[in-house]
Parts: structure tokens; C-alpha cells; sequence
């Protein structure tokens, strides 16, 4: 399922809202035509979240779902939906990473089973206590400026086994699902 601000972002290009498995069908429609490239209802079912399906999705899928919103490509998409410029404030919760005190501890829920429970050890770096995705490893020390419900994770540097490696973008489709403060 895709996060629900770019949910919001279809339903506004698209005019409405897609509340029923019917309304993906003219959202399909509506999408190819403005595209000039083929998406399937049954594809836009499954990222709307009203049939489950394979837990990836193709890029090019993505890449034409951020043309529809008048976007290069996918990452593009998602670097615009970056919070550090929003348009306006997103309506959402959030943490910043730079107001925990030290030892506190975060729970975020991603798309499907995947989840990251960290600890503040510094001023905006985090130990990650346990995680069950694919990007972030326990152990990993990760900095971040802050966490919004229903966006994707924007971890800005990752050190792992005393080796830093690049930043990467957690749970991109659907976003953080749920934010507990522990």
C-alpha cells in the first residue's frame, strides 16, 4: 500500500476520492490517460490497499504513478515529500530527533511486518535496538532530523560495525505506520 500523503497527493490530481475497489478502476483510466502509460486497476487495488499483493512493487509502476503527479521518477516524488521544505505542514505526528533525551526509546511500525526500535544516544544519532527491515540492522547507528507518520524514514547516514555507509529511504510505499514513544 502506498503512504497515505500520496494517497492524498492521487486523489487530489485524480479529483476525488478512492474509497471503494470500483473507484480504481476510472483512477486507472485516469492515470493512463494522462500518462500515456498502461497501469491496471488491479494494480492501483493493491496500492491503494483494497487487494494484497507482492510486498514489492516495480519501480516503473512507481516511476508512473509519480508522472501522473507530475513527477521525473519515483525518487523524485519522494524527495519533494521530504519534510525539511514542505509546501505547508503536514497534518501527521512526528518526532524530532533532536528533542528526545538521551536513553529514550522510539518504536516505529513500517509497511507490513517490518519495524525498528531505537534508543537516542547523542544529540540526533540513535542505536538501533531491534529491527525487522531489510535496510537497518541492530547495532546500526543511524542519524535522522525527524520521523512523520504516513511518510516514508529519512536516514541520513547509517554507521555500521564502525563503518559508515550511505543514508537510505525505509519503508518508501507505505510510510511510517505508527510512532511510539517509549
Amino acid at each position: 500500500m502506498l503512504a497515505k500523503k500520496i494517497i492524498e497527493l492521487i486523489e487530489q490530481k485524480h479529483g476525488r476520492k478512492i474509497r471503494y475497489p470500483k473507484d480504481c478502476e476510472a483512477l486507472a483510466g485516469d492515470i493512463s490517460e494522462k500518462t500515456r502509460q498502461t497501469i491496471s486497476s488491479s494494480t492501483i487495488k493493491r496500492l491503494m490497499g483494497f487487494v494484497k499483493g507482492t510486498k514489492e512493487v516495480r519501480t516503473y509502476t512507481l516511476d508512473i504513478i509519480a508522472t501522473f503527479l507530475e513527477y521525473s521518477c519515483y525518487e523524485h516524488l519522494l524527495g519533494e515529500l521530504d519534510y525539511h521544505h514542505p509546501e505547508k505542514p503536514p497534518i501527521t505526528k512526528e518526532v524530532i530527533i533532536k528533542n528526545l533525551g538521551k536513553g529514550q526509546k522510539v518504536k516505529l511500525k513500517l509497511g507490513g511486518k517490518e519495524s525498528i526500535l531505537f534508543s537516542c544516544s547523542g544529540k540526533d544519532e540513535l542505536e538501533v535496538l531491534q529491527s525487522k527491515s531489510p535496510s537497518i540492522n541492530i547495532g546500526d547507528k543511524i542519524k535522522l532530523d525527524k520521523v512523520l507518520l504516513n511518510y516514508p524514514l529519512y536516514v541520513k547516514q547509517i554507521v555500521r560495525n564502525n563503518e559508515e555507509i550511505e543514508g537510505c529511504i525505509v519503508s518508501k510505499i507505505s510510510g511510517v505506520t505508527s510512532i511510539i514513544l517509549l
